[in-house]
Protein backbone atom coordinates (compact mmCIF):
# COMPACT_ATOMS: atom_id res chain seq x y z
CA UNK A 1 0.00 0.00 0.00
CA UNK A 2 2.66 2.42 1.15
CA UNK A 3 4.44 1.65 -2.60
CA UNK A 4 0.98 2.55 -4.11
CA UNK A 5 0.95 5.83 -2.20
CA UNK A 6 4.62 6.62 -3.37
CA UNK A 7 3.90 5.66 -7.37
CA UNK A 8 0.94 8.16 -7.19
CA UNK A 9 2.77 10.68 -5.89
CA UNK A 10 5.69 10.40 -7.86
CA UNK A 11 3.23 10.36 -11.02
CA UNK A 12 1.86 14.01 -9.52
CA UNK A 13 5.45 15.65 -9.16
CA UNK A 14 6.02 14.62 -12.72
CA UNK A 15 3.21 15.97 -13.92
CA UNK A 16 3.10 19.42 -11.99
CA UNK A 17 6.86 19.30 -13.56
CA UNK A 18 5.38 18.72 -17.00
CA UNK A 19 2.76 21.33 -17.03
CA UNK A 20 5.28 23.71 -15.58
CA UNK A 21 7.67 22.82 -18.23
CA UNK A 22 5.19 23.50 -20.92
CA UNK A 23 4.17 27.07 -19.18
CA UNK A 24 7.89 27.92 -19.68
CA UNK A 25 7.64 27.24 -22.84
CA UNK A 26 5.14 29.73 -23.44
CA UNK A 27 6.38 31.85 -21.75
CA UNK A 28 9.71 31.63 -23.73
CA UNK A 29 7.91 31.06 -26.88
CA UNK A 30 6.46 34.47 -26.71
CA UNK A 31 9.32 36.27 -26.15
CA UNK A 32 9.60 37.91 -30.10
CA UNK A 33 5.74 38.91 -29.86
CA UNK A 34 6.64 41.27 -26.57
CA UNK A 35 9.62 42.00 -28.06
CA UNK A 36 9.03 43.23 -31.97
CA UNK A 37 4.54 43.10 -31.61
CA UNK A 38 2.92 41.98 -34.71
CA UNK A 39 5.98 41.01 -36.55
CA UNK A 40 6.73 38.63 -34.14
CA UNK A 41 3.24 36.98 -34.11
CA UNK A 42 5.19 33.86 -36.17
CA UNK A 43 7.63 33.27 -34.85
CA UNK A 44 6.29 33.20 -31.25
CA UNK A 45 3.92 30.75 -32.09
CA UNK A 46 6.88 28.49 -33.91
CA UNK A 47 8.38 28.82 -30.59
CA UNK A 48 5.56 27.77 -28.34
CA UNK A 49 5.09 24.71 -30.40
CA UNK A 50 8.50 23.53 -30.24
CA UNK A 51 8.38 23.98 -26.73
CA UNK A 52 5.65 21.83 -26.46
CA UNK A 53 7.19 19.25 -28.49
CA UNK A 54 10.32 19.11 -26.57
CA UNK A 55 8.24 18.48 -22.97
CA UNK A 56 5.87 16.08 -25.09
CA UNK A 57 8.98 14.38 -26.45
CA UNK A 58 8.75 14.84 -29.75
CA UNK A 59 11.96 15.96 -30.28
CA UNK A 60 12.34 15.64 -34.17
CA UNK A 61 9.48 17.47 -34.78
CA UNK A 62 10.75 20.39 -32.69
CA UNK A 63 14.14 20.13 -34.14
CA UNK A 64 12.14 20.42 -37.87
CA UNK A 65 9.94 23.16 -37.23
CA UNK A 66 12.83 25.12 -34.84
CA UNK A 67 15.11 24.76 -38.17
CA UNK A 68 12.38 26.18 -40.92
CA UNK A 69 11.98 28.82 -38.22
CA UNK A 70 15.76 29.66 -38.15
CA UNK A 71 15.63 29.28 -42.40
CA UNK A 72 12.78 31.52 -42.60
CA UNK A 73 14.87 34.57 -41.15
CA UNK A 74 17.50 33.94 -43.60
CA UNK A 75 14.66 34.91 -46.69
CA UNK A 76 12.70 37.86 -44.65
CA UNK A 77 15.40 40.54 -45.47
CA UNK A 78 14.77 39.78 -49.33
CA UNK A 79 11.39 41.04 -49.38
CA UNK A 80 12.77 44.30 -48.05
CA UNK A 81 13.24 45.86 -51.36
CA UNK A 82 9.16 44.69 -52.91
CA UNK A 83 7.68 45.63 -49.21
CA UNK A 84 9.10 49.42 -49.57
CA UNK A 85 7.74 49.75 -52.61
CA UNK A 86 4.32 48.71 -51.98
CA UNK A 87 4.55 51.03 -48.24
CA UNK A 88 5.73 53.99 -50.53
CA UNK A 89 3.09 53.48 -52.55
CA UNK A 90 0.10 53.43 -49.71
CA UNK A 91 2.05 56.54 -48.55
CA UNK A 92 1.65 58.34 -52.02
CA UNK A 93 -2.03 57.89 -51.92
CA UNK A 94 -2.30 59.15 -48.76
CA UNK A 95 -1.04 62.16 -49.86
CA UNK A 96 -2.89 61.95 -53.18
CA UNK A 97 -6.13 61.83 -51.03
CA UNK A 98 -4.94 64.92 -48.96
CA UNK A 99 -4.42 67.05 -51.92
CA UNK A 100 -7.92 66.06 -53.99
CA UNK A 101 -9.78 67.05 -50.20
CA UNK A 102 -7.97 70.44 -50.87
CA UNK A 103 -9.77 70.51 -54.12
CA UNK A 104 -13.12 69.68 -51.98
CA UNK A 105 -12.29 72.32 -49.48
CA UNK A 106 -11.48 74.92 -52.27
CA UNK A 107 -14.44 74.55 -54.62
CA UNK A 108 -16.66 75.38 -51.27
CA UNK A 109 -14.25 78.44 -50.01
CA UNK A 110 -13.03 79.61 -52.96
CA UNK A 111 -9.78 79.35 -51.12
CA UNK A 112 -7.43 76.74 -50.02
CA UNK A 113 -7.65 75.93 -46.38
CA UNK A 114 -5.67 77.87 -44.00
CA UNK A 115 -2.73 76.19 -42.12
CA UNK A 116 -4.85 76.87 -39.00
CA UNK A 117 -8.00 77.79 -38.00
CA UNK A 118 -8.04 81.17 -35.11
CA UNK A 119 -10.10 82.93 -32.81
CA UNK A 120 -11.79 86.00 -32.95
CA UNK A 121 -8.35 87.16 -30.78
CA UNK A 122 -6.21 85.21 -32.93
CA UNK A 123 -5.47 82.33 -30.78
CA UNK A 124 -4.54 79.33 -33.20
CA UNK A 125 -7.68 77.05 -33.45
CA UNK A 126 -7.18 73.80 -35.36
CA UNK A 127 -4.18 72.52 -38.17
CA UNK A 128 -5.89 72.04 -41.61
CA UNK A 129 -5.87 68.59 -41.26
CA UNK A 130 -9.47 69.43 -39.21
CA UNK A 131 -10.42 71.64 -41.40
CA UNK A 132 -10.00 68.96 -44.24
CA UNK A 133 -11.54 66.07 -42.61
CA UNK A 134 -15.50 66.91 -44.13
CA UNK A 135 -13.50 66.01 -47.32
CA UNK A 136 -12.02 62.84 -46.50
CA UNK A 137 -15.14 61.21 -45.29
CA UNK A 138 -14.95 61.90 -41.58
CA UNK A 139 -17.91 64.22 -41.05
CA UNK A 140 -19.04 62.08 -37.89
CA UNK A 141 -15.20 62.67 -36.24
CA UNK A 142 -15.01 66.98 -37.70
CA UNK A 143 -19.09 66.95 -35.57
CA UNK A 144 -18.12 65.79 -32.70
CA UNK A 145 -14.51 68.23 -32.58
CA UNK A 146 -15.37 71.53 -31.05
CA UNK A 147 -13.79 73.58 -33.86
CA UNK A 148 -14.30 76.98 -31.80
CA UNK A 149 -11.60 75.94 -28.92
CA UNK A 150 -8.52 75.16 -29.03
CA UNK A 151 -7.08 71.67 -30.39
CA UNK A 152 -5.36 71.21 -26.73
CA UNK A 153 -8.76 72.36 -24.86
CA UNK A 154 -9.98 69.70 -22.36
CA UNK A 155 -13.04 68.95 -24.37
CA UNK A 156 -10.77 68.04 -27.62
CA UNK A 157 -8.25 65.89 -25.92
CA UNK A 158 -10.14 62.52 -26.32
CA UNK A 159 -9.55 63.12 -30.13
CA UNK A 160 -5.91 63.49 -30.06
CA UNK A 161 -6.22 59.78 -30.48
CA UNK A 162 -8.20 59.38 -33.27
CA UNK A 163 -6.20 60.58 -35.78
CA UNK A 164 -7.67 58.65 -39.57
CA UNK A 165 -4.96 56.27 -40.74
CA UNK A 166 -4.81 59.18 -44.33
CA UNK A 167 -2.38 60.90 -42.03
CA UNK A 168 -0.03 57.92 -41.24
CA UNK A 169 2.24 56.77 -43.62
CA UNK A 170 1.94 53.42 -44.55
CA UNK A 171 5.45 52.54 -43.44
CA UNK A 172 5.19 54.59 -40.30
CA UNK A 173 2.49 52.08 -39.40
CA UNK A 174 3.89 48.60 -40.81
CA UNK A 175 6.69 49.24 -38.55
CA UNK A 176 5.12 50.12 -35.55
CA UNK A 177 5.04 47.64 -32.80
CA UNK A 178 1.23 46.90 -33.42
CA UNK A 179 0.09 48.30 -36.85
CA UNK A 180 -0.77 51.62 -34.87
CA UNK A 181 -1.82 54.93 -36.43
CA UNK A 182 -0.30 57.16 -33.34
CA UNK A 183 -1.84 60.87 -33.31
CA UNK A 184 0.90 62.74 -34.84
CA UNK A 185 1.42 63.08 -38.35
CA UNK A 186 4.78 63.50 -40.16
CA UNK A 187 2.26 64.88 -42.99
CA UNK A 188 2.60 68.75 -43.06
CA UNK A 189 2.14 72.01 -44.89
CA UNK A 190 4.93 74.42 -44.94
CA UNK A 191 3.74 78.00 -43.60
CA UNK A 192 4.30 81.71 -44.21
CA UNK A 193 3.57 85.04 -46.73
CA UNK A 194 6.14 83.17 -48.79
CA UNK A 195 3.96 79.93 -49.67
CA UNK A 196 0.40 79.53 -50.16
CA UNK A 197 -0.25 78.10 -46.46
CA UNK A 198 -0.98 81.70 -44.94
CA UNK A 199 -3.47 82.54 -42.23
CA UNK A 200 -4.59 85.91 -44.18
CA UNK A 201 -6.11 85.59 -47.05
CA UNK A 202 -4.91 82.04 -48.46
CA UNK A 203 -4.85 82.03 -52.65
CA UNK A 204 -7.28 79.99 -54.44
CA UNK A 205 -6.15 76.97 -56.84
CA UNK A 206 -6.16 79.84 -59.74
CA UNK A 207 -4.14 82.36 -57.88
CA UNK A 208 -0.74 80.15 -57.60
CA UNK A 209 1.27 82.05 -60.25
CA UNK A 210 3.83 78.53 -60.77
CA UNK A 211 0.32 76.83 -61.47
CA UNK A 212 -1.08 73.82 -59.20
CA UNK A 213 1.08 71.10 -60.64
CA UNK A 214 4.48 73.41 -60.14
CA UNK A 215 3.69 74.09 -56.28
CA UNK A 216 4.08 71.46 -53.56
CA UNK A 217 1.33 71.31 -50.79
CA UNK A 218 1.87 68.45 -48.91
CA UNK A 219 4.92 67.26 -47.58
CA UNK A 220 6.26 63.82 -45.57
CA UNK A 221 8.76 65.01 -43.09
CA UNK A 222 9.43 63.07 -40.19
CA UNK A 223 11.61 65.36 -38.92
CA UNK A 224 8.81 68.09 -38.39
CA UNK A 225 6.25 65.30 -37.04
CA UNK A 226 3.54 66.89 -34.66
CA UNK A 227 0.05 65.87 -33.67
CA UNK A 228 -2.64 65.68 -35.68
CA UNK A 229 -4.49 68.06 -34.20
CA UNK A 230 -1.78 70.46 -33.57
CA UNK A 231 -1.62 74.21 -35.60
CA UNK A 232 2.23 74.29 -35.47
CA UNK A 233 3.58 73.34 -38.94
CA UNK A 234 7.13 74.34 -39.65
CA UNK A 235 7.37 77.92 -41.74
CA UNK A 236 9.46 77.68 -44.62
CA UNK A 237 13.23 78.12 -42.83
CA UNK A 238 12.62 75.71 -40.51
CA UNK A 239 11.63 73.43 -43.11
CA UNK A 240 14.46 73.86 -45.14
CA UNK A 241 17.05 73.93 -42.06
CA UNK A 242 15.94 70.30 -40.97
CA UNK A 243 15.20 68.78 -43.75
CA UNK A 244 15.99 65.18 -43.73
CA UNK A 245 15.49 62.22 -46.06
CA UNK A 246 16.69 58.99 -44.57
CA UNK A 247 13.35 58.09 -43.01
CA UNK A 248 10.84 56.42 -43.96
CA UNK A 249 11.59 55.64 -47.28
CA UNK A 250 15.02 54.88 -47.93
CA UNK A 251 16.42 58.17 -48.99
CA UNK A 252 12.87 59.36 -50.83
CA UNK A 253 10.84 61.85 -49.61
CA UNK A 254 6.60 62.08 -50.55
CA UNK A 255 4.85 65.04 -51.55
CA UNK A 256 1.95 66.09 -53.57
CA UNK A 257 1.86 69.21 -55.52
CA UNK A 258 -1.86 71.24 -55.43
CA UNK A 259 -3.34 69.45 -58.59
CA UNK A 260 -3.02 65.79 -56.97
CA UNK A 261 -0.33 64.58 -58.85
CA UNK A 262 2.44 63.06 -56.28
CA UNK A 263 6.53 62.92 -56.45
CA UNK A 264 8.90 61.13 -54.33
CA UNK A 265 12.38 63.30 -54.33
CA UNK A 266 15.92 62.14 -52.94
CA UNK A 267 18.72 64.38 -51.22
CA UNK A 268 19.78 65.35 -54.52
CA UNK A 269 17.00 67.03 -55.42
CA UNK A 270 16.46 69.01 -52.84
CA UNK A 271 16.69 72.40 -54.99
CA UNK A 272 13.31 71.23 -56.27
CA UNK A 273 12.24 71.92 -52.66
CA UNK A 274 11.87 75.30 -53.96
CA UNK A 275 8.26 74.64 -55.41
CA UNK A 276 7.11 75.29 -51.56
CA UNK A 277 7.34 78.56 -51.91
CA UNK A 278 4.83 80.97 -54.23
CA UNK A 279 5.29 84.47 -55.12
CA UNK A 280 2.78 86.85 -54.35
CA UNK A 281 0.36 88.69 -57.20
CA UNK A 282 0.83 92.03 -57.18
Amino acid sequence: MPDSNNSQLVGYRFSIQKRLAIVAAIAVGLLPMVWFGWKGIVSSICLVICGILLVVGKRGLAVTLFVLLAAGQFFYPALDGGREAILRTGCQNNVRKLAIAIHGYESIHGHIPPPYSIAADGTPLHSWRVLLLPFLGEQALYDQIDTDKPWDAPVNIPFHDRMPEVFCCAATKYHSKWRSTGNTTAYVVVVGSGTPWRVNKPPSLTQMPNGTSRTIAIVESENHRIPWMSPADPDLETFMDNLDFSRPHNGLLNFSMFDGSVHALGNDSREDMKMLRIADRK
